[in-house]
């Protein structure tokens, strides 16, 4: 009898050991659930953030080439890996267009304004 009475405390015992364990993890992991989800909408903003700096630089950028006629070699390049980023960012709002325009255009070295 006493063998039992010491079986059944010891059941109740891992019982709530137990279920102190699963309460834990599963606060833990609402815990975890929610910080992860702070840092999305921090990454989403941040991202968003960086895509309307890239836009603000690239638009004066590309209407002044555009303009021009003719985009330099180098300045080519910088457009297009800001581009690349601007766009691997998910930014479309016209810049898009207007890269598509200064592909068409004539490229030329520095300094061939003095020519």
């Amino acid at each position: 009898m006493i063998i039992t009475a010491c079986h059944s405390a010891m059941g109740t015992i891992i019982d709530l050991i137990i279920g102190a364990i699963v309460g834990m993890l599963g606060g833990y992991i609402r815990y975890m659930i929610k910080k992860q989800k702070a840092e999305d909408s921090v990454r989403e903003c941040l991202v968003e953030g960086m895509m309307w700096i890239l836009h603000d630089i690239l638009e004066p950028m590309c209407d002044v080439v555009i303009n021009r006629g003719f985009v330099y070699l180098d300045e080519y390049e910088n457009l297009k890996s800001r581009f690349e980023i601007y766009e691997g960012l998910g930014g479309k709002n016209g810049i898009k267009q207007r890269m598509i325009m200064i592909e068409m255009l004539p490229k030329k070295p520095r300094g061939y304004e003095l020519e």
